[in-house]
């Protein structure tokens, strides 16, 4: 088989051969510089599939940016991308027969080919469609189309999705709608949350009038959660339950009593209660809520120091509060949750 020098790269082939069958090697594999032969980076990958030859690993490697270096199984073909490169901690090599393993900027930039100015996401790997063309596939699933896309017989239902400003960040998103080309994320709510919009007014705080029409309970199974922002869509009421209309989730109101520059002596009687306990999501500790209306006042917002209680007292004559701008959520670090509660995608 006739092979060709690249740069300072020895004499190694893309085309791969067979060895009975089972082992996957290119030939003269000992000559570059670049490979350390029985040699693995354990604990970083961020992702792994096969290849025909340290080359093309090499290559796919130069297409993520996220990659840093990589592991190759000279017998089977996996490749695995790490998302580190080795600095000083040497060590962290172990010994591994059958693998090579290198650091991506040892090899030129040009092996990329029509990849090498690629303008996919942190979160996707470049992958070549011929000379002139490419197309960016997912290195992790970060949203229910990845999901399609990697596995597309995939049904409703609960995934591990990498989310946040970190893309390798993971928490559980229910993905729904997944017989269509555009499935939708949601948050499935374990514990519950809950609005009271009360169906009484007591203008001045004296004789409370009935006013039914107003009176309204609203229940959220799941929210709708817009994953490439982490915000929660508001007015999704795909799993919402309400006895008279619907109202946006993280909204409390009341057309109660009105309210000069402090709480009137009754009080506010609107309620929304947010609770992300068991969800791995927390709110921001930068959201607000902001007061609309007539005579509107926002009585008491407590939160828990995880942010994954909230509980919103406010009303008016007739007065609401709403968060401002988006309602913003973020992966809460300090809940784990058990694996077995969603299903794991892998791609490549």
């Amino acid at each position: 088989m006739r092979c060709f020098r690249v740069l300072s790269i020895a004499v190694v082939c893309i085309t791969c051969v067979y060895r009975a069958h089972t082992e996957k090697m290119c030939s003269k594999i000992d000559d570059v510089p670049q490979l350390r032969k029985n040699q693995r980076l354990p604990g970083k990958k961020l992702f792994s599939t096969m290849t025909d030859g340290v080359m093309l690993c090499a290559r796919l490697c130069l297409g993520a940016l996220l990659c840093g270096s990589f592991n190759f199984n000279i017998r089977t073909g996996v490749c695995e991308l790490n998302d580190v490169t080795l600095g000083t901690e040497v060590t962290e090599v172990i010994h591994a027969p059958d693998y090579v393993f290198s650091e991506v900027n040892s090899w030129p930039k040009r092996l990329a080919g029509v990849c090498v100015s690629h303008s996919c996401l942190e979160s996707q790997y470049c992958q070549p469609n011929n000379d002139s063309d490419y197309s960016c596939k997912p290195l992790v699933v970060t949203s229910c189309s990845d999901v399609q896309q990697c596995q597309p017989a995939s049904p409703d239902g609960e995934y591990w999705l990498h989310v946040g400003s970190h893309p390798f960040n993971q928490t559980r998103i229910y993905c729904h709608d997944m017989n269509t080309e555009n499935p939708r994320e949601y948050v499935t709510l374990i514990n519950e949350n809950y609005g009271f919009y009360p169906g009484v007014s007591s203008l001045g705080c004296g004789v409370e009038k009935p006013k039914p029409e107003l009176e309204n309970d609203q229940w959220f199974q799941k929210i709708g959660f817009d994953v490439k922002h982490m915000t929660v869509v508001k007015n999704d009421y795909t799993f919402a339950n309400w006895t008279n209309k619907a109202k946006p989730y993280g909204r409390a109101a009341d057309c109660y009593t009105g309210h000069g520059n402090s709480v009137a002596v009754c009080g506010t009687k609107g309620r929304f209660k947010i609770d992300l306990r068991g969800t791995g999501l927390a709110v921001v500790p930068e959201q607000t809520w902001r007061k609309y209306g007539y005579q509107a006042i926002i009585e008491s917002i407590s939160r828990n120091q995880e942010g994954t209680v909230i509980e919103l007292r406010c009303g008016g004559y007739c007065g609401y509060c709403d968060p401002v701008g988006s309602l913003t959520l973020q992966v809460n670090s300090n809940e784990d949750l058990p694996s077995i509660s969603a299903t794991t995608v892998t791609c490549g």
